[in-house]
Parts: C-alpha cells; sequence; structure tokens
C-alpha cells in the first residue's frame, strides 16, 4: 500500500523545492534588525565615551573653568574721578571700608547711604545701619560734612539705583562709584547702568572680595557658591522683570 504523503516526494535527485516569496521574505527580516541594534548599541558605547571625556576634562581643568566663568561674571571697573559713591545696603563692614578707602585717595568728595533700615555684622558684633555706617565712616578718616543719608527708603538694588539716579539728576551728577561683593557687581553695573543713562551720566562698580572667598576659590566656600547662585538667579529675574 501507497502512503499518501508518498505521492508529495521528489523522486529525482536532481530536483529541488522551490521556496515561496512570503519564505524568503521571512529569511531575510532578521538581519537588518540585527544590523539596526548593532549600529544603535555602537551609537551609545560612542556616545557614553564622549560623555565620559567631557567629565574628565572638566574635573581635570576645573580649577581654570571656575576662575574664568568668576572672572567673566565680576565687573571690576577702574575708578575715576566720581561726584559720588555709593554704600550699598547689606555687604557687612567691607563695602563701607572699600568706599573710605576710595574717598581717601580722592575718587569723589562725597559717600551717599541709601537709607535701608537693614542691619549687618561688624567682626566686632557691633550694628550696622545708615547712622553706624556713618560712625565707621568717620573713624576711617570721612569728613562727617561729607556723608550723606539719602531719605528715600530702599528695599533692594533697583530702588537704590532710581535712588541715585533721582540724586543726580537734582545734583547734576554725571559719574558715580559703587564698591560692591565681587558677585554682586553683574546687577548693580546693568541696573545702575542702566537707570543713569538716562540722565546721561555713568556708573564704575569696584569689585570687593569678601572676606573668606575670592574668585580664585569662589567654590571651595559654601558662601561663594551660595552667593553665586544667589546672583545669577537675580540677574535673570532682573533682565525679564526690569
Amino acid at each position: 500500500m501507497v502512503e499518501p504523503s508518498s505521492a508529495l516526494k521528489s523522486t529525482h535527485p536532481s530536483e529541488t523545492l522551490v521556496a515561496s516569496p512570503s519564505s524568503i521574505l521571512e529569511d531575510r527580516l532578521p538581519a537588518p534588525a540585527v544590523r539596526y541594534t548593532s549600529r544603535s548599541l555602537t551609537r551609545w558605547i560612542w556616545f557614553l565615551v564622549l560623555f565620559c571625556a567631557v567629565l574628565g576634562l572638566g574635573w581635570l581643568f576645573r580649577v581654570p573653568l571656575l576662575q574664568g566663568v568668576a572672572n567673566l561674571w565680576i565687573v571690576n571697573d577702574k575708578p575715576t574721578h566720581a561726584d559720588a559713591i555709593i554704600i550699598l545696603g547689606g555687604g557687612d563692614p567691607y563695602r563701607p571700608i572699600k568706599a573710605a578707602e576710595l574717598y581717601r585717595v580722592g575718587i569723589a568728595p562725597v559717600i551717599l547711604i541709601p537709607a535701608r533700615g537693614r542691619v549687618a555684622s561688624f567682626p566686632q558684633g557691633t550694628g550696622l545701619e545708615e547712622k553706624r555706617i556713618k560712625e565707621f565712616l568717620i573713624e576711617k578718616g570721612v569728613a562727617e560734612s561729607d556723608i550723606q543719608i539719602l531719605e528715600t527708603t530702599v528695599t533692594n538694588t533697583h530702588d537704590e539705583a532710581i535712588a541715585i539716579r533721582d540724586w543726580s539728576l537734582k545734583h547734576h551728577a554725571t559719574k558715580v562709584v559703587v564698591p560692591t561683593d565681587i558677585f554682586h557687581t553683574r546687577r548693580v553695573h546693568w541696573v545702575f547702568g542702566k537707570m543713569l543713562r538716562e540722565i546721561g551720566a555713568s556708573v564704575d562698580v569696584v569689585a570687593v572680595n569678601p572676606p573668606d572667598y575670592d574668585a580664585s576659590n569662589w567654590w571651595r566656600r559654601e558662601n561663594g557658591i551660595v552667593f553665586f547662585q544667589v546672583e545669577t538667579t537675580k540677574m535673570l529675574f532682573y533682565w525679564i522683570h526690569y
């Protein structure tokens, strides 16, 4: 008895079965998928290598990079003769100290103190407000008649810039000098420059190093990191808001 399936078998050795088109496509589909996966893996490997290289270079050159960032941010004008030296609120004693130094070398004949009403600390622990700043300046050799406390109450750097603009307009001043801590200089230069340009005046900003950090080591001190972050955030706010 002949099996039914035997009728389908080839009876000649030279005969071959012809594959259907669908089976050919099925055989060829996996190869492109494998090639695609291999290319993606290669790209990811190169990406990780480059990323690690960038991190390594950043770490290797972190000191000059961070110093460069600070130097690009800090504004430090060489002050020339001006109509007034401005002491802004905050900054503990080093802003008044620098203001007194600039006064003694003849940069300006008068020192202005916008009335802020806030308290900072001297190293010896005494309170520093407008009247205390005045006493401190007198101790540092500034004539009492050359110190003026502006009556307009201010709450921030923008308010201080407006107060100085109004004073400059009233007294026909063409230039003021503002000593302030290093990371505050960028915002002071921008907002004071903007306000004073409205009346044809200008500002020189003098960078003052806080006692615990400067441009060469600011990222190694908590205060340096905090103040840099705060000032970059405030600068962005000023650009948008003012």
